[in-house]
């Protein structure tokens, strides 16, 4: 069977177990639309994670009943690995045997359709199982029946507790990240404003810049003339200023005069 390229997500949950983001999880849940490529790309992750990792082990492939399994995820599981490799079905024992790379497993097929049918799946030692439309199984045959110990339920609790409380923390902290998003985003367009003017000024300085590189004696010759005229200027308002307060004291001088001569 001839593949187009699949998509990322597809990727993802055909390959999770290899992949460095997501390898330390035990197990993958997909959930999407009908027809996104879901049970091919489990279907085919399945079986490639467990050939290739396990020899002579025991799986599982469990669906709503044994026929709509057998009809949604093992007829077309042969036409998806086809020219690469070719399960030996038992069909009257419900089983199928795989040999590939060099390893060779058994494969189960179980039907999950009443509470009743975990008791088929009891007491045998799986090393993974594929559950196809789990949502449509009862829950104990897809959870059986579980024990807590005491310390694992004081740890669970514990992590539920932390996880409470934390939430506070997390909020703080999420809102910590925005107000320091804001700075950024402000800070960066503060640079790019400062950038632009730099640039504006550079252009406009650029024929002074060229003649300092080609003339600097003249260049140094002219820059200490502007700095005497900027000297001349400012003595003469300097000047200006004393004149300005100097005619301000002799008014007001003149006038407490008339004030006394009035008196």
């Amino acid at each position: 069977m001839i593949f187009q390229n699949f998509s990322p997500k597809q990727r993802q949950a055909m390959l999770w177990w290899a992949m460095p983001e997501s390898k330390q999880y035990d197990a993958i849940v997909c959930d999407g639309s009908v027809r996104s490529g879901k049970t091919m790309a489990m279907s085919i992750g399945f079986l490639i994670w467990s050939m290739r990792n396990f020899d002579r082990e025991s799986f599982a492939f469990c669906g709503k009943t044994i026929d709509s399994l057998k009809r949604n995820v093992i007829q077309p599981l042969q036409k998806w690995m086809e020219g690469i490799v070719q399960p030996k079905i038992n069909l009257s024992k419900n089983y199928m045997d795989v040999q590939w790379l060099g390893h060779e497993n058994r494969y189960y097929f179980f039907g999950g359709k009443d509470e009743s049918s975990y008791t088929l799946i009891q007491g045998i030692t799986l090393a993974g199982v594929l559950l196809d439309e789990a949502a449509l199984m009862p829950q104990s045959f897809v959870t059986g029946k579980i024990a807590v110990s005491k310390d694992d339920y004081q740890q669970l609790t514990a992590l539920a507790k932390e996880g409470i409380t934390s939430r506070s923390e997390i909020q703080d902290l999420k809102s910590s990240v925005s107000y320091y998003q804001r700075q950024y985003f402000n800070a960066s367009s503060a640079v790019e404003r400062l950038q632009e003017r730099y640039d504006r000024l550079k252009e406009k300085c650029q024929p002074f810049l060229q003649a300092m590189e080609h003339f600097p004696k003249l260049v140094e010759v002219f820059v200490e003339k502007v700095k005497e005229l900027f000297s001349i200027k400012e003595a003469q308002e300097r000047k200006e200023r004393e004149d300005r307060a100097a005619a301000r004291k002799e008014q007001s001088k003149h006038r407490r005069g008339r004030n006394d001569w009035e008196r």
